[in-house]
């Protein structure tokens, strides 16, 4: 409940001393402490979150329009007083921004506080959303809106219609649509945001073990991108295609035809990297998917766990050992 978000890494307290590795705010790692606090009953614990993230949006802006782009773009890494790195893995990413503004905007499906919502979450979405649309390109051949060059999670490759930017825009642009409908009041955006959403470009699907799943979005080659073909830093971090089913994709899971493909994807995902990090979003998704995850929490904890102050390490010290 402090004048900052949680830091991801040593939870309340550290295993040695004062050390504590990438002492930034981090914020793919850094928000995850945050998904459970609403449906725990305890949005008192979001407020250090939303009043950070709020408090930085003018320095968020100024990032934006260092990438030549209108609204705010939030970047992946930043300090105490908000203001943030530009590094090469993380420019071309650009679902911190909207991701944020997602998390900002439960606070408030969870309270319905009416003054939160347009003093705090909505000015985040709508800068957010201006940025997108600043940064999307309309092909005149097929009618669509597309995202030409982008990364997902913490990685250097750069795909055309990501899927994590795909997820983020539809989310957030159905979230403030539905955010004006209940306030009753039209933005100066509302009609370009429809207009995207209803052009906007599909997501992409491969075959994968003889099944349909998620893939992260079209290389430059042309070619869909394989499934987990690359590891991290090289290729996907955070487990890029499981995006379609969390944290963004409210929209996406309503699709009559996507429950199959989002359990292909998890199930895919799990074989391929197991456990491969302490901040996994393995178990949120299967519970997400309605699957069993009392098991899949202990074998997450005996892969990672070992450190007293959490989950911290970042890959299976088991394959250390041997």
């Amino acid at each position: 409940r402090g004048r900052y978000p949680a830091a991801f890494n040593g939870g309340s307290f550290i295993w040695n001393r004062d050390t504590r590795n990438w002492g930034y705010i981090y914020h793919w790692n850094g928000q995850i402490p945050y998904w459970g606090v609403q449906s725990a009953n305890h949005t008192e614990l979001f407020e250090p979150y939303a009043v950070y993230r709020r408090g930085m949006l003018n320095n968020a802006c100024r990032g934006a329009q260092k990438l030549g782009y209108e609204g705010a773009f939030y970047t992946d890494i930043s300090d105490r007083n908000g203001y943030q790195a530009f590094e090469p893995d993380i420019c071309s990413n650009l679902t911190c921004g909207p991701q944020i503004a997602m998390h900002l905007f439960r606070q408030w499906e969870y309270t319905r506080d009416d003054v939160y919502l347009t003093e705090t979450a909505l000015p985040v979405m709508y800068e957010a959303a201006r940025f997108y649309l600043s940064y999307l390109e309309f092909d005149e051949t097929d009618g669509l809106w597309h995202i030409e060059c982008a990364t997902i999670y913490e990685n250097y490759l750069a795909f055309r219609d990501s899927v994590t930017d795909r997820v983020y825009i539809e989310s957030l642009f159905r979230a403030i649509l539905a955010a004006e409908d209940y306030l009753g009041k039209a933005s100066d955006l509302s009609e370009r945001l429809r207009d995207v959403l209803e052009h906007l470009y599909p997501y992409t699907f491969i075959e994968h073990d003889g099944k349909t799943v998620f893939t992260c979005g079209i290389l430059g080659s042309g070619e869909p991108m394989e499934f987990r073909k690359c590891g991290y830093p090289e290729g996907i971090g955070m487990i890029g295609e499981l995006s379609a089913l969390f944290p963004g994709a409210e929209y996406c899971r309503a699709r009559h035809d996507y429950p199959d493909i989002l359990k292909n994807t998890y199930e895919a995902s799990l074989r391929n990297r197991p456990f491969n990090c302490g901040h996994t979003p393995y178990g949120v998704s299967a519970a997400h998917l309605g699957l069993p995850v009392t098991d899949l929490l202990m074998g997450v904890i005996e892969a990672v766990q070992i450190f007293p102050s959490g989950l911290s390490h970042f890959m299976d010290f088991r394959a250390d050992m041997e």
